[in-house]
Protein backbone atom coordinates (compact mmCIF):
# COMPACT_ATOMS: atom_id res chain seq x y z
CA UNK A 1 0.00 0.00 0.00
CA UNK A 2 1.32 3.53 0.29
CA UNK A 3 2.47 4.89 3.38
CA UNK A 4 0.95 8.10 3.52
CA UNK A 5 -2.33 7.71 2.17
CA UNK A 6 -5.02 9.92 3.47
CA UNK A 7 -7.85 10.78 1.02
CA UNK A 8 -8.93 8.88 -2.04
CA UNK A 9 -10.87 10.93 -4.66
CA UNK A 10 -13.57 8.69 -6.60
CA UNK A 11 -15.43 9.94 -9.25
CA UNK A 12 -18.63 8.08 -10.24
CA UNK A 13 -21.83 7.63 -12.18
CA UNK A 14 -24.33 8.40 -9.18
CA UNK A 15 -27.37 7.01 -10.91
CA UNK A 16 -25.85 3.61 -11.90
CA UNK A 17 -27.04 0.76 -9.57
CA UNK A 18 -23.50 -1.12 -10.64
CA UNK A 19 -21.85 2.11 -8.98
CA UNK A 20 -23.85 2.55 -6.31
CA UNK A 21 -23.16 -1.48 -5.00
CA UNK A 22 -18.91 -0.77 -5.89
CA UNK A 23 -19.01 2.64 -3.91
CA UNK A 24 -21.26 0.79 -0.70
CA UNK A 25 -17.42 -1.27 -1.30
CA UNK A 26 -15.53 1.47 -1.39
CA UNK A 27 -16.96 3.11 1.63
CA UNK A 28 -16.29 0.09 4.29
CA UNK A 29 -12.92 -0.60 2.55
CA UNK A 30 -11.93 2.78 3.29
CA UNK A 31 -13.27 2.70 6.72
CA UNK A 32 -11.30 -0.65 7.56
CA UNK A 33 -8.24 0.83 6.09
CA UNK A 34 -8.76 4.72 7.76
CA UNK A 35 -8.60 6.81 4.82
CA UNK A 36 -11.14 9.63 3.53
CA UNK A 37 -13.13 8.63 0.68
CA UNK A 38 -13.57 11.82 -1.32
CA UNK A 39 -17.19 11.02 -3.47
CA UNK A 40 -17.38 13.37 -6.67
CA UNK A 41 -20.83 11.69 -8.80
CA UNK A 42 -20.64 12.62 -12.30
CA UNK A 43 -22.87 12.75 -14.85
CA UNK A 44 -21.03 13.24 -18.30
CA UNK A 45 -17.60 13.00 -19.63
CA UNK A 46 -17.24 16.96 -20.10
CA UNK A 47 -18.31 17.05 -16.52
CA UNK A 48 -15.64 14.21 -15.08
CA UNK A 49 -13.17 16.27 -17.72
CA UNK A 50 -14.15 19.43 -15.98
CA UNK A 51 -13.59 17.74 -12.08
CA UNK A 52 -10.20 16.61 -13.49
CA UNK A 53 -9.29 20.17 -14.11
CA UNK A 54 -10.58 21.50 -10.89
CA UNK A 55 -8.79 18.83 -8.42
CA UNK A 56 -6.12 20.64 -6.55
CA UNK A 57 -2.90 20.20 -5.86
CA UNK A 58 -2.60 17.92 -2.81
CA UNK A 59 -6.68 17.31 -2.49
CA UNK A 60 -6.19 13.32 -2.79
CA UNK A 61 -3.36 11.10 -2.45
CA UNK A 62 -4.95 8.80 -4.90
CA UNK A 63 -7.98 8.23 -7.32
CA UNK A 64 -9.91 5.16 -7.47
CA UNK A 65 -11.48 3.73 -10.27
CA UNK A 66 -15.13 3.06 -10.32
CA UNK A 67 -16.35 0.89 -13.33
CA UNK A 68 -20.34 1.71 -14.42
CA UNK A 69 -20.68 -1.40 -16.75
Amino acid sequence: MIPKLQRVIVFHRANSPVTQQSMAVARLAARQLGVELLERPVSSVDDLHARLKALRPREADAIFYVSDA
